[in-house]
């Protein structure tokens, strides 16, 4: 288990940082034969916005990265490939990660078991506001192929959402990608291509989008992990594509953080049944209403807002109330 602060000038610098994090204390393998930079659009065939890419791999599997100073998008593969578009046994589509312009006063990487939380303090205009990712591997229950993730914040700040911190328009980790099979300009809300991936080799196929409605099937991927199938709680509580009044503050204190993340599988082969994946360590969800920012709780716990403290927000963050994420700092 390891753990780094630091702050940075901007994203492509914190990447920098995160990947020699990963690398040295984290079992991953820097692929640096794969550092590169392409000209991809948005749904990352070639032509377009100039993207560096990156790539970590860990037991056969590989997580890449390609991203600018704004924004960043992030790809599940166990091959590997000349260009972003040729990667072989990839996940069908990216997951984005938005809203990255500006400086980095403070970062934080969470190693814990098989997993790296990070956590980024973002400064922009004067406002400072709150970012999340994570990437790694699930703790499994029983056996069977896969279990290797991302998951990505996107905060949809365009019109009057960033002033509604329940909206579904928010994935604020672990969130739905509101059922879109491909990644398209990502403006419009029902066209945003921001969901989390996980590598769960099932019926004929390789990867599940992390809360994808099960009634939406997707080539090339499980329609898994939806509203009942994705739990952070006792007595079926979940994290919906929405963050409603189930993602906090009825169910855990100021200072007392939630049940791990757990994972489940939708059987879309006909047994209309989920079976019981595995979870994830060094994760809460938290009410965060009488806690400040990066406050250390439970003797181990660091505890932020989801996106920006407070009701109103704007073009730049999405208001999150008093909704939180805790990190195990050990």
């Amino acid at each position: 288990m390891s753990y780094e602060t630091g702050s940075a000038t901007d994203f492509p610098d914190l990447m920098a940082k995160l990947i020699t994090f990963a690398s040295t204390f984290c079992g991953f393998t820097d692929e640096s034969a794969f550092n590169r930079t392409e000209s991809l659009n948005y749904q990352g065939t070639s032509t377009g916005t100039t993207y560096t890419i990156r790539c970590l791999s860990r037991g056969g599997v590989y997580w890449w990265w390609r991203f600018t100073t704004n924004n960043m998008f992030c790809l599940l593969s166990t091959g590997t490939g000349a260009t972003w578009p040729t990667i072989a046994n990839r996940a069908p589509h990216d997951s984005e990660l938005n809203v990255l312009t500006g400086s980095y006063p403070l970062y934080r990487f969470f190693e814990v078991d098989d997993s790296v939380h990070v956590v980024l303090k973002r400064l922009n205009g004067g406002v400072n506001s709150w970012t999340h990712f994570s990437f790694g591997k699930i703790q499994k229950y029983g056996t069977w192929t896969g279990g290797e993730y991302f998951a990505q914040s996107y905060q949809e700040v365009t019109s009057t959402h960033p002033n509604e911190k329940n909206s579904q328009y928010h994935t604020r980790l672990f969130g739905n990608k509101n059922n879109v099979t491909t990644a398209t300009t990502g403006t419009a809300v029902s066209n945003r291509a921001s969901y989390g991936v996980m590598r769960c080799t099932y019926n004929s196929k390789n990867y599940a989008d992390i809360d994808q409605n099960d009634n939406a099937v997707v080539t090339g991927l499980n329609c898994v992990l939806t509203r009942g199938g994705l739990r952070i709680g006792p007595g079926g509580t979940d994290i919906n594509w929405t963050m409603e009044s189930t993602y906090s503050p009825a169910q855990w204190s100021d200072t007392s953080a939630a049940s791990p993340v757990e994972f489940m599988l939708y059987d879309d082969a006909g047994a209309t049944r989920y079976f019981d994946l595995g979870y994830l360590t060094g994760i809460r969800f938290l009410n965060i209403k009488n806690l400040t920012d990066d406050a250390l709780i439970n003797t181990d716990w660091r505890a932020y807002p989801a996106s920006y403290r407070g009701e109103t927000g704007s073009s730049d963050y999405a208001a999150s109330g008093d909704y939180g994420i805790a990190y195990r700092e050990v």
